[in-house]
């Protein structure tokens, strides 16, 4: 399940269309449904720089916000989270799924670990280039 998307996207090599929640009032209801269900659910949770409720952090590579509703609710019901990567590396397509390993299943250690990991993989397709 995609909970962001084009909804006009095709599974490539399928012709169907994915499962994706689009955002709506009772958007996080129904992820909550999913996650509930043992849905794996994939999110770009680094939307949003001008919404209220994002978070800002400063890197060596950039500056990157989250907004943390959707990690908040994998927090509370327990779910694992998964960071995902997609780039393009000496003409292949390099695509990563790791889950992110905090210090604890506090909401606070689980944003600095998805930070951390997303800085070292800006770090890392930067050396690359």
């Amino acid at each position: 399940m995609v909970a962001v998307s084009d909804e006009t996207s095709f599974v490539r090599g399928t012709g169907r269309r994915p499962d994706v929640l689009i955002p709506s009032p009772n958007f996080l209801l129904q992820l909550r449904t999913r996650l509930r269900n043992g849905d794996a659910v994939f999110a770009m949770v680094d939307r949003s720089p001008d919404h209220a409720r994002a978070l800002h952090f400063s890197t060596p590579h950039g500056r990157i916000t989250i907004r943390d509703s959707m990690l908040r609710l994998a927090v509370r019901l327990d779910a694992p989270v998964l960071f995902t990567t997609c780039h393009a590396h000496a003409g292949e397509v390099v695509l990563r799924i790791e889950e992110v390993t905090a210090a604890s299943g506090e909401l606070h250690d689980v944003t600095a670990a998805l930070v951390a990991r997303i800085e070292a993989d800006m770090g890392r397709v930067a050396a690359e280039a």
